[in-house]
């Protein structure tokens, strides 16, 4: 029966899927279109990745691609998958071929991709861009097989057994003759029977197996360049590979704005506040907390405080060790990279403590003094960065104005940058061999990581004024700035650059809202946006009691400190939503008579992966924000405004991790847990 005559007799909404999927009809009792007879294998036409994200595949053989299509109509048409993330552009590419069996998930930040008969060099590709850009992935290992139906995909000679396990084909790797040699007495027995079945000796010989690590910063995944470029290494890179990530249960947050570009978001999805925190620390002897906690790979948390102390927890709250710096304060934010973590002290120290055991792994007096402001340390690309000054200079409010990149390995100093302004909270994005930054009064940089060099900069806009904000990176080659301009009341500004040639994209003006903490950005997901917490910061108490205000709103005589929340579109920088914050009076909360915490309005916010954003501030509240509903307004009765009392007020931005949220008040650590 012709197609056409099929369809005009039957309501095809009536079908049965076993007749879509076995092609038999029956009425006629015939084939009617070829069967799927592969789509048992349901790991080819669709495969998972991190970041909760189905992908649609594009099978080698047009026949399997009919699966695909019929995967892609059911995840968007049945009412029970609605919600779910997918992908499926690399479906509608015809350059592209790839199969499920070629994608293997190491673990959340690593993928191994086979480039094979069915999957090609192009859908490899593709597939690596869309892993860097919506994903926790951050290395994508390809893997060559050769291209032939013995070996079809990277599954059939490797595939995971448990966390860290693989089963694989003995001496594969190591020794390929092995198999070739296996192949040759194959073809003389298929030949004996008859079958005309026969592996391709001259393409095994032509291309042996080998892998490439593409790390989404090209670091040559941990590795020495050199080594990693030697094909008779492939095998331990490989192995290095899966060593140095197996066992990973949670993202990282390595520090302020959690990643190495410092965007402020994460795809992890943290628990609400309803629990109340599972465990909390308070710093003693009415000790002050400042920095930004971290949260590593096991989900053990580190927080430091100004007294100069460094802290592991266990996930579940145990003191896993504590390092000290001898009354050295430490009053910035520390940052974790590959085991090590790295801080400055006050006397311009820089120093590595490794994460397992507590214990000093280098120290290096990389200024004078480091400034006492709460400074970020990041690090990236095999170095180690922070703010400091000499001690002759003067300077206001503890600020900064040296840019200082030591060595991560061995502290070596590397180099020295001073931008034209002095540097107040300073905080650094770190993305494809390049410093971003921006200073005090907003003038923005971009420096070659290698030797400090400028790529370029922007100045400071004209009447502009004092910010305690920053810079925050993102993954669609934008850069996000916030910076105050001159007033009565100051104007917070938030401008988008190109991080590539530091054009001005867009800008946004806030009369009467200062903005005096870094934004935070995601440009994954369904809802990209970017986060700022803009307000006039609380006033200063000082010995006897009394409170000065120091940053008036509108000549007001109360101490009215009004705030508010905005999220923007980052292409256009358009309003999404906007939520104002209860009016704050007077001085932060928490503080009294040997507890000065000095905090701005609001710590930098931050994203999670279900387009949650969790920020602190001057009342001591954690505020959860979502608009569920995607109406642009956020309403408590539909419980897209939360909080969290905690008391003390906040200058250290909330750590997000896979059912994790860890908050730092000027007085210590409260952790939720799921």
């Amino acid at each position: 029966m012709p197609k056409e005559e099929y369809v005009a007799q039957h309501n095809l909404a009536n079908l049965q899927i076993d007749q879509l999927i076995t092609g038999f009809s029956r009425d006629s009792m015939q084939f009617e279109q070829p069967p799927l007879m592969n789509l048992f294998f349901m790991r080819d036409p669709i495969f998972c990745v991190p970041g909760g994200w189905a992908v649609i595949a594009r099978p080698f053989y047009a026949i399997r691609q009919r699966e695909a299509q019929l995967l892609r109509a059911i995840f968007r048409l049945h009412p029970s998958l609605k919600g779910v993330k997918v992908y499926e552009d690399l479906a509608d590419d015809p350059e592209v071929t790839i199969e499920g069996g070629d994608v293997l998930v190491a673990d959340r930040e690593t993928v191994l991709v086979g480039v094979s008969q069915r999957t090609n060099e192009k859908g490899a590709e593709k597939l690596a861009q869309f892993l860097f850009s919506h994903t926790p992935v951050k290395r994508v290992v390809k893997v060559y097989i050769p291209k032939q139906r013995a070996f079809m995909h990277l599954d059939t000679l490797f595939t995971f057994v448990d966390r860290g396990m693989v089963v694989t084909m003995p001496y594969f790797w190591s020794k390929p003759e092995v198999y070739a040699e296996v192949a040759r007495r194959a073809n003389q027995l298929n030949e004996k029977m008859g079958s005309d079945q026969r592996q391709d000796l001259d393409e095994w010989i032509k291309e042996p197996p080998r892998i490439e690590a593409t790390p989404q910063r090209q670091d040559c995944s941990g590795l020495d360049c050199d080594l990693a470029a030697d094909p008779a290494n492939h095998f331990q890179l490989l192995q290095y590979t899966m060593s140095v990530r197996s066992g990973q249960d949670f993202s990282e947050w390595i520090g302020k704005g959690g990643n190495f570009i410092r965007s402020g978001s994460t795809s992890a999805i943290p628990p609400s506040f309803s629990a109340g925190p599972a465990w909390s620390w308070t710093a003693p002897n009415n000790g002050v907390v400042r920095g930004s906690p971290v949260v590593d790979s096991k989900g053990a948390i580190y927080q430091s405080s100004i007294d100069g102390q460094l802290l592991k927890f266990s996930r579940q709250g145990s003191l896993l060790w504590t390092f000290s710096t001898s009354g050295v304060q430490l009053p910035g934010n520390p940052v974790l990279l590959k085991g090590v973590l790295y801080s400055i002290g006050a006397d311009g120290r820089m120093f590595g403590v490794g994460s397992e055991d507590g214990k000093l792994v280098w120290d290096t007096p990389a200024c004078e003094i480091a400034s006492t402001d709460t400074h970020t340390v990041i690090a990236g690309e095999g170095l180690v960065l922070a703010s400091c000054l000499s001690q002759n200079e003067s300077v206001a409010f503890g600020s900064a104005t040296t840019v200082v990149a030591c060595n991560a390995t061995d502290g070596a100093i590397l180099w020295k940058f001073r931008p034209d302004n002095g540097l107040y909270n300073w905080i650094g994005s770190i993305q494809n061999g390049s410093l971003l930054f921006s200073d005090a009064m907003g003038g923005t940089y971009r420096l070659r990581l290698k030797d400090g060099s400028l790529v370029w900069k922007n100045p400071a806009p004209s009447s502009a004024s004092s910010t305690t904000g920053g810079m925050t990176g993102a993954g669609n080659g934008l850069v996000y700035v916030t910076s105050n301009l001159e007033g009565g009341t100051k104007t917070g500004l938030v401008t988008a650059f190109s991080a590539e040639d530091g054009h001005l994209v867009w800008q946004r003006t806030f009369p009467k809202y200062p903005a005096n903490s870094g934004p935070a950005v995601t440009t994954h997901g369904s809802r990209p946006m970017v986060v700022v917490a803009i307000g006039t910061n609380p006033g200063l108490l000082v010995p006897g009691g009394t409170v000065i205000d120091l940053d008036i709103f509108e000549n007001s005589t109360d101490q009215r400190h009004p705030s508010k929340a905005v999220a923007m579109d980052p292409q256009s920088g358009q309003t999404i939503w906007e939520y104002n914050f209860p009016d704050w009076h007077g001085a932060a909360a928490g503080e009294g008579p040997g507890h000065i915490c000095l905090p701005d309005s609001w710590a930098n916010p931050v994203i999670a992966g279900d387009g949650a954003v969790f920020v602190a501030g001057m009342s001591g509240n954690v505020y959860r924000l979502i608009d569920t509903d995607g109406n642009g307004k956020l309403e408590e009765e539909h419980d897209e405004v939360s909080a969290f009392p905690t008391g003390n007020a906040f200058q250290a931005a909330p750590a997000i991790s896979e059912g994790i949220l860890a908050v730092s008040p000027c007085n210590g650590l409260h952790v939720f847990l799921s």
